[in-house]
């Protein structure tokens, strides 16, 4: 439903008192209203069904009218946790939630939601600027989390343009999965299909990356397969963050990976497959 704000406040304030019971003179009161008005307003609600005005001596919310009311509280702690993640002036913020609580799309506050649980993540550990992927996954909200990922050369020449950036970004998807679940925490990533014109005859060959491992510390094993994707366990990266403000403060986690692609995906000037080590990193700003 679409309210105005004195009537998204009016059903608050219902369900904040005893019993959701609510004398209107004390709501005009407290509003700097006359009486008339808040009648004319608990008229309109009472029309729809959210005010019970069957005892004119306890006007009560009726169970739509709590379902509304709490809806609407949902959306202002919605609102007021993203205003005081984006350091809106304190005072200022309860007016703001509100208005947006009535006018805006129950799709916006989800995406609110997204990018405060982002906000969330990010100050988690403000007294340490590296942590590993096991504490990052034991603290935050079980779910998943879309995330762009970039691959970078191990070893490159920093005289040549651009060539920290590894060939493994051609072979995946940009965004990768972070899923939580139980404490555990999980990367998934997913390859894509290359092409590419052989040395000679030019022919296009296409294919996939393929026989993918990770670094855990001590050495390269398998990733875990899952339909067309790949699932690394979060244990094994380390994190880090840059920067003081909440709000501009990059995340960052990194393991080595390693990779062939035996289906020709990805080849070398003479069409033969190439071995891929690069470091996966998963960023999060």
């Amino acid at each position: 439903m679409v309210f105005t704000e004195i009537q998204a406040k009016l059903l608050i304030a219902f369900y904040h008192s005893p019993d959701y019971s609510l004398r209107y003179s004390d709501f005009a009161k407290e509003n700097e209203l006359k009486n008339y008005e808040v009648c004319r307003i608990g008229e309109a609600l009472s029309e729809i069904g959210l005010i019970d005005r069957s005892n004119q001596r306890k006007l009560t919310l009726t169970s739509s009218g709590i379902e509304e009311a709490e809806e609407i509280l949902a959306k202002i702690e919605t609102a007021t946790a993203h205003l005081n993640y984006e350091n809106v002036n304190a005072p200022d913020i309860p007016d703001i939630a509100l208005g947006m609580a009535v006018r805006f799309p129950n799709t916006l506050f989800d995406a609110m939601e997204r990018i405060d649980q982002h906000y969330k993540i990010k100050s988690l550990f403000e007294a340490d600027t590296t942590f590993t992927g096991q504490q990052l996954s034991r603290r935050i909200k079980e779910g998943f989390y879309i995330l762009p990922i970039k691959f970078y050369k191990l070893e490159f020449n920093s005289h040549t343009p651009h060539s920290h950036l590894a060939m493994a970004n051609r072979a995946f998807k940009r965004n990768c999965e972070m899923r939580i679940h139980n404490g555990r925490g999980y990367i998934v990533i997913f390859p894509q299909t290359l092409s590419s014109e052989r040395s000679g005859d030019q022919k296009l060959i296409t294919g996939k990356p393929d026989n993918f491992m990770y670094w855990n510390g001590n050495c390269y094993v398998p990733m875990q397969t899952e339909n067309d994707a790949y699932k690394i366990p979060m244990d094994c990266f380390e994190f880090s963050y840059t920067g003081d403000e909440v709000a501009s403060r990059v995340l960052e986690g990194n393991i080595e990976i390693s990779a062939t692609c035996s289906n020709s995906g990805m080849i070398d000037k003479d069409g033969n497959p190439v071995n891929m080590r690069a470091m996966l990193s998963v960023i999060l700003h």
